[in-house]
Parts: C-alpha cells; sequence; structure tokens
C-alpha cells in the first residue's frame, strides 16, 4: 500500500503490516515490481524452475503510479523495466520484485487497489 507521506510502499501480509523481526518496523520500499515468467512444475514435491531468462510483461508501482510495460534480461546483466521501448529507471531505496505466473494469465495474479 501506497503512502503518500513517506513516499513509500508499506507491505502487508494477509492484512497485517508485514515487519521486521528484528526492529519491529514494517518494511517499506521505494518501487514494486511485478514480473510475470514462464513457470514449470519440476516434481511431485512442488518445485519450481522459473524462467528469468525470456522476459514478459510487467508493471512496476512508483510514487503513487503504476508503470504497465514489459522487462527484459540480457546475458549478464540485471532484469530491466521498459516502456515504450524505454527503460524506467527506479526511484532510490528497497524495490520489491513479485514473481508471478504467465498461465492462466498475467492479469490473473494481480490485483491492484
Amino acid at each position: 500500500m501506497y503512502d503518500a507521506e513517506s513516499k513509500l510502499y508499506k507491505r502487508y501480509i494477509n492484512g497485517d503490516p508485514h515487519k521486521d523481526l528484528d526492529t519491529g518496523e514494517q518494511l517499506t520500499c521505494s518501487n514494486v515490481v511485478i514480473l510475470g515468467t514462464e513457470h514449470k512444475v519440476l516434481d511431485d514435491v512442488g518445485r519450481l524452475s522459473v524462467n528469468l531468462e525470456m522476459g514478459g510483461e510487467a508493471i512496476l508501482l512508483q510514487q503513487g503510479k503504476v508503470i504497465r510495460g514489459s522487462w527484459i534480461r540480457r546475458a549478464d546483466d540485471v532484469i530491466r523495466i521498459i516502456k515504450d521501448n524505454v527503460e524506467v529507471p527506479f526511484y532510490p531505496g528497497k524495490t520489491y520484485f513479485n514473481i508471478v505466473p504467465n498461465k492462466p494469465d498475467f492479469e490473473s495474479h494481480i490485483k491492484l487497489e
């Protein structure tokens, strides 16, 4: 959830603040990234292979705004968010990456409020 006063996103789990076990402070970040990837179940235990090479749909949350674009990752490079063929820079601070399956479709795994 975005907090306009601090310009940070506050993390929640099941509706409750997600707190650092050492400090008791709620976890926050400047950027939230949601990546759509191909997932493959490897065994009957449920272990997954998650493709972080091929790129795909992405949503970037920054300063209360939703930026829809795509993600790419070239060999020996970091994941980059692209909108209208231009890289979108992250704001300074922590960035949380959330990886969701592409199936049944990317949007089915996302709920923005």
